[in-house]
């Protein structure tokens, strides 16, 4: 590089984007895309309540080895004393459990149906064609010249 210029040879920037990792330059992505505007609390919001789905699975997991080994175990004596809601009779039990088992399918697809509005996705990629488009303008004349608007098109998409 020559002095305070702030250009270099074509060789030397594939050499600087060479030693870049893939690892860190992901991580700066991430902090990147958390500090445009609107995304830290989608994000943070997408993070948690995706945490539904796996707290469900967990629960149907439980629920289900729960009544095959203890609820519908009626010649076991051992299995009241592990009953969840010892004062219900088995079968409203069941109804209870049942109805754990379907009402959170409600609330999961809810989220489904937000997270599809909030649309993480769109935002991230409206955001870098933003700034590579932004980039490319202001580029010098000489740089515009050699980056054809065919490939910047191609890199937009």
């Amino acid at each position: 590089m020559a002095g305070d210029s702030l250009e270099c040879t074509r060789e030397e920037l594939e050499e600087g984007v060479a030693s870049v990792s893939g690892v860190g330059l992901m991580w700066e992505f991430c902090k990147l895309n958390f500090q445009s505007p609107g995304m830290a609390w989608r994000t943070l919001l997408t993070l948690a309540c995706d945490q539904f789905t796996n707290i469900y699975l967990l629960f149907t997991l439980w629920s289900s080895i729960y009544l095959v080994d203890t609820l519908l175990k009626t010649d076991d004596a051992t299995t009241e004393s592990r009953r969840v809601f010892p004062k219900l009779s088995r079968e409203r039990e069941a109804t209870v459990l049942g109805m754990l088992y379907i009402v959170p399918l409600v609330f999961l697809q809810a989220w489904e149906v937000v997270r599809i509005k909030i649309d993480i996705k769109y935002r991230t990629r409206n955001f870098l064609q933003t700034c590579l488009f932004r980039k490319y303008l202001n580029y010098c004349e000489e740089s515009r010249t050699e980056v054809t608007p065919s490939a910047m098109q191609v890199a937009l998409m």
